[in-house]
């Protein structure tokens, strides 16, 4: 019985914002649309500079991890000895993590800081094919 799998790990993005400031918001302030205090955050404007004052990998994304996994049978049919059935089970993010994308980096959205959608959750896929 043939097994397939792929794997997928991803670390999350690194950024380097120019922080004037502390970049949470104060703890009694804080909501799930209000983290980050964006008056301190200033994005680079001029391109020949990319490196800007905070420290490298002080903030990333979120890190990506998938596991696909497949495996197939061949079955002989008794009537017909050139005829024969194919049995595929396929799954796709086989442990049903939840994987999210990078939150909005651009500081003029409205959506800045926030993380809108995710990836697909566990698909599972049956298959019978017949060869003739």
């Amino acid at each position: 019985m043939p097994l397939t799998g792929f794997a997928a790990f991803q670390g999350g993005t690194s950024f380097r914002p120019n922080l004037t400031g502390d970049p949470l918001t104060p703890s009694g302030q804080r909501t799930i649309d209000n983290y980050l205090n964006r008056d301190t955050v200033l994005v680079p404007t001029d391109q020949t500079q990319p490196f800007c004052s905070a420290g490298r990998n002080v903030a990333r994304s979120n890190a990506f991890f998938q596991l696909d996994f497949g495996l197939h049978k061949n079955f002989a049919l008794p009537m017909r000895e050139d005829m024969l059935i194919e049995f595929r089970a396929e799954a796709f993010n086989l442990f049903n993590k939840t994987n999210f994308p990078a939150a909005d980096g651009n500081r003029s959205n409205a959506g800045f800081e926030r993380i809108t959608s995710a990836f697909p959750a566990r698909q599972i896929q049956f298959a019978l094919k017949l060869y003739f």
